[in-house]
């Protein structure tokens, strides 16, 4: 039908042509030829222009057809294959409708057990808050205690380092006035003469040579030139035994290089172990002496 009102359209317009020429023709028989001719061309270029126009407009209009109708073509084509496959699936499904209502059934039951068991579970969880109750207060208080202790602890921290302090200050001190002492001490004993005897608080340690069969007293090698002098009293112990006892004794004889050892109180001495021959005794003269 486009074709044909295109035909129409020409045809009609070239009858305007027609008219208007004849009209022309006779209105103007003065002019040159050669004007009409120019006239005539123009107006059949401009008619073939026209029909050129609506040529390609009529091309685009039938490929843009042909391309619509192509597409509703597939468009139809898939819609036929989707209402199959959509069959399909209906006739696959229809026979799983009765086991999927089981199915569906079952997950309910099982969902209301559940929903159930959760209940439950919650109710005894809400029972063990409550019995747990009294022991989260009694664990709080307990933290209270423990922190309290620990500020206690602090406090007694801070005093403790606090006494190091001194303490570490105190024995600085007494190591200076132990140097000073020391010092002291020296210059003053070394301007004391001292004795050639034996002084009294001086210490000394002998050798039993042996013990007198008397038991009144026992020998020990030494004498005069270790500074010892008769009459001289000590009190005797054995170092090696941790509880050794003490023993009051008196130089009675003092030689050369013999001393003997009288016991002052001999009923001691019958209990006392640490009177052997061949043993060490270690001395500390006391101030019992006619010695000066």
């Amino acid at each position: 039908m486009n074709f044909l009102s295109i035909i129409f359209r020409l045809g009609a317009i070239l009858c305007a042509l027609g008219a208007f020429a004849f009209y022309y023709l006779n209105s103007h028989m003065l002019e040159s030829r050669e004007s009409e001719l120019v006239k005539i061309r123009k107006i059949r270029d401009s008619v073939v222009n026209t029909l050129e126009k609506d040529k390609n407009q009529s091309t685009n209009l039938l490929n843009s057809l042909f391309r619509e109708r192509g597409k509703i073509r597939l468009e139809r084509e898939e819609s036929l294959a989707n209402s199959e496959s959509l069959d399909g699936e209906a006739s696959f499904l229809i026979p799983q409708k009765e086991k999927l209502e089981e199915i569906n059934l079952k997950l309910n039951a099982d969902f209301l057990t559940v929903s159930k068991q959760i209940e439950e579970e919650r109710r005894k969880l809400e029972d063990a808050k409550t019995e747990s109750s009294p022991l989260v207060q009694e664990e709080s208080e307990i933290k209270l205690e423990v922190q309290g202790l620990k500020d206690d602890l602090n406090v007694v921290q801070t005093k403790r380092n606090s006494l190091n302090t001194d303490l570490s200050a105190l024995s600085k001190r007494r190591e200076v006035a132990r140097e000073v002492y020391e010092n002291e001490r020296k210059n003053i004993l070394q301007e004391i003469q001292i004795p050639p005897h034996i002084y009294y608080g001086d210490k000394r340690e002998i050798l039993i040579d042996n013990v007198a069969p008397s038991g009144k007293g026992f020998f020990s090698v030494g004498g005069l030139s270790e500074g010892f002098r008769e009459n001289m009293t000590f009190l005797c112990s054995d170092e090696a035994e941790i509880n050794s006892p003490f023993l009051r004794i008196r130089s009675k004889l003092v030689q050369e290089n013999l001393i003997f050892f009288e016991f002052t109180d001999p009923f001691s001495v019958e209990k006392s172990e640490i009177i052997q021959s061949g043993r060490k005794l270690f001395l500390i003269r006391t101030g019992e002496s006619n010695t000066n």
